[in-house]
């Protein structure tokens, strides 16, 4: 055997010792793990959207703090909603009233909100298929100006002279809109002693009203504000007041 061949021979054995010693041992070469990184799926594009915290109904103010900002996907906004970028309009909220029912968590439209000013801002205010009619009343016949827009009277007129004067209830459960051009507003006066009142009647009070006012005194009488709805008194029913005796 030559010397090239007993070299080979010397390798080969070495290496198959090596291999043998290391399954013996159990050292086996482990095979190298490599992470995949999954890139995280992109959410939908958000933005804040104003809601109404609370219900409010038709011509109540707008309270800001009765309010929320929402997250709301950019691509399923509703049109005309109030969105975080119509800051303008935020810093005006207090001023305006709800021109229909707004709901608790219902996102608030521009649209369905007024303030004073605004076109069609009485006619906003006004119940449906009612009226707004006006009569000039001083301060002692309002109450000594205790009587607010958005509060419910009784009108009592006074006709005639000197022991010929009578008290009558014209009208009962007038919801009064403004007074001289005042729509009352948190945070406003106290009293507003004014002239000219507003107040909401049906279409078939309309004829009445207005004659009553040009021939009579007109005096307000202010109801709490926790009594119920109170329906119109009968003509059959009302209350004459003359010479300090009471008649029907």
């Amino acid at each position: 055997m030559n010397k090239s061949r007993l070299i080979l021979l010397g390798v080969a054995m070495v290496a198959g010792g090596g291999a043998f010693f290391m399954v013996a041992s159990g050292d086996t070469p482990v095979a190298e793990q490599v992470a995949q990184v999954v890139p995280k799926e992109r959410g939908p594009e958000m933005v804040r959207v104003l809601v109404a915290d609370q219900a409010f109904g038709r011509g109540a103010w707008i309270d800001p703090v009765a309010t929320a900002w929402v997250e709301w996907p950019l691509e399923s906004v509703p049109e005309h909603v109030v969105t975080e970028e119509d800051e303008a309009f935020f810093e005006e909220l207090s001023q305006r009233r709800a021109r229909t029912d707004i709901y608790e968590g219902e996102p608030i439209i521009a649209a369905k909100t007024v303030k004073q000013g605004d076109k069609g801002m009485m006619a906003a205010l006004l119940s449906p298929g009612m009226r707004a009619v006006t009569a000039s009343i001083g301060g002692e016949a309002t109450t000594s100006g205790f009587v607010l827009p958005g509060d419910v009277v009784d009108v009592m007129i006074t006709t005639g002279r000197g022991d010929d004067r009578a008290t009558t209830v014209a009208f009962t459960g007038l919801r009064v809109l403004a007074i001289d051009n005042t729509i009352r507003q948190e945070g406003g006066p106290k009293s507003i002693g004014g002239s000219a009142v507003t107040f909401e009647v049906r279409p078939d009070q309309v004829e009445d009203f207005i004659t009553l006012r040009e021939s009579a005194d007109m005096t307000l009488v202010l109801r709490s504000i926790f009594d119920a709805a109170v329906p119109d008194v009968p003509a059959s029913e009302v209350v004459i007041l003359r010479y300090g005796a009471r008649r029907s």
